[in-house]
This record gives C-alpha cells, sequence and structure tokens, in this order.
C-alpha cells in the first residue's frame, strides 16, 4: 500500500464524472488499498477515488466499525433530513453546516463484483453488520430464517470476516463458553421465530444457490443490526453477567 495525493478545492479532476467500474483488476484493489491507507492517514472516514486523482466509482468508508468499500454506489431510496457539521479532505481546514437524508438505502458491488444493499438512519449507516453466510447441504432450497440464524449466531459467537470489510470483527457476546453459560436464554432466543429475527434482515430478494456434485452451496447476504444487538444482550443480563465472571 501507498499513500496517495489528495486532491484539493479548486483542482479540476474533483468535478469531473467518474467512470464505472466493470471488473476488479490488480489495479483496482491497489488503489483500493492506497485509498484506505490514505484515508486512515488524513483522519477520515471516508475517501472517494476522484479526491486522489483516479475518475472511478469507488468509496471507501469506516466509520469506526472496520473499512466498507462500496464500488459503483448508487442512493436508491432517501427520505428526511438531518443537520450537521462536517468536514472534508478535500476542503482542509474548514468544515461546516450540511444538510443530508436522515434515511438512505444504497446498492453498490462488493470487491468480488456481487451487488449488495445497506441502509443508514441517522449520522452514517453504523450499527450494521454485512454478513455472508454460506451452507453446504444436499437440498436445494433453504428457508432463509435459517440463514438469519445463522448470520447472527456468527455474529455473537464467532465473529466474521464482513462481506464488505477488510477487517475481522470479534464475537459480540464472546466465546462459545457464554451460550453455554446463559443456554436457557439462547434456547429461547434461536427458536423458530425467536428474537434473533429482529436483528436480521436479508440484502436482495434470492439465494445464490450452486451445485457442487452431490450438495448444494448456498449463499446470501445478510444485514445484522449489531448495536441493537448487543443493547437486547445487555437488557437480558448476558453481557453484565459475563464482565462478572458468571
Amino acid at each position: 500500500m501507498a499513500l496517495r495525493t489528495i486532491r484539493v478545492e479548486g483542482d479540476p479532476v474533483l468535478g469531473k464524472v467518474c467512470r464505472e467500474v466493470t471488473e476488479v483488476t490488480p489495479k483496482i484493489v491497489t488503489l483500493i488499498d492506497d485509498m484506505l491507507e490514505t484515508m486512515y492517514e488524513a483522519n477520515g472516514v471516508g475517501l472517494a477515488a476522484p479526491q486522489v486523482g483516479i475518475l472511478k466509482r469507488i468509496v471507501v468508508i469506516d466509520v469506526g466499525e472496520g473499512p466498507i468499500v462500496m464500488i459503483n454506489p448508487e442512493i436508491i431510496e432517501s427520505d428526511g433530513e438531518q443537520t450537521g457539521d462536517e468536514g472534508c479532505l478535500s476542503v482542509p481546514g474548514k468544515a461546516g453546516q450540511v444538510t443530508r437524508p436522515n434515511y438512505v438505502k444504497a446498492r453498490f458491488m462488493g470487491e468480488d463484483m456481487n451487488e449488495y444493499e445497506i441502509e443508514g438512519e441517522g449520522v452514517g449507516a453504523q450499527g450494521i453488520y454485512l454478513v455472508k453466510v454460506t451452507v453446504i447441504q444436499k437440498k436445494s432450497k433453504l428457508d432463509v430464517d435459517v440463514i438469519k440464524k445463522c448470520a447472527v449466531h456468527g455474529v455473537l459467537f464467532k465473529g466474521f470476516s464482513s462481506q464488505t470489510s477488510r477487517t475481522r470483527q470479534k464475537p459480540l457476546a464472546g466465546s462459545m463458553v457464554v451460550e453455554q453459560q446463559h443456554q436457557d436464554y439462547f434456547d429461547v432466543f434461536f427458536q423458530k421465530g425467536g428474537s434473533y429475527m429482529n436483528f436480521a434482515n436479508m440484502v436482495g430478494e434470492n439465494l445464490s444457490v450452486v451445485k457442487m456434485g452431490k450438495q448444494y452451496r448456498i449463499s446470501a447476504v445478510v444485514s445484522v443490526a449489531k448495536d441493537a444487538l448487543y443493547q437486547e444482550l445487555v437488557s437480558a443480563g448476558v453481557i453484565k453477567g459475563l464482565n462478572n465472571g458468571f
């Protein structure tokens, strides 16, 4: 990775239209790596490719929960408005009041060039993990509730590498020992139609089904509301019990 020069206000490249990315080549991978390093070095939370002089539709973001890479992003829904102080790496040393939608739904491609959607409400799309779940089984059909359950369970006890993030996230509740210590709670939480359903939503409508010999690999991306999930554990005494050594 290498630091790139951030273009500042007045540079003509910032006013030009970016080109769509049609393939993630080694050069694109290097660009993304460099953009992340440059953003962190500048203490930013977001950086777009034209800000480093490259007219490609690529954005990198990190609001404190690991980096997110968005290729060919587009806003497909928005609602309401919010106003707050903002700065910009291309306008150094200045900040101002900016009004933006309070709710946004965006569609983008990941580094695997698969399509994803993400929703954000309030300041930034915080509190959400995008988790790719893969199940290998003999049947070609799988209840989406099983996919959601796997996603929530993984976030809680196993950790994961987010589909849009390069940083491996630690288990929210700790190890599988915590599940054993609070078995009665989690038996109810993960029962069919249980509370876990409140914290997971499918990203997109279709599952990816690939036949592998006599088995099928079924994959989907799930958004997990990790902040709300964390608060649920605190309210239930799971996190508090863990901190007290139970």
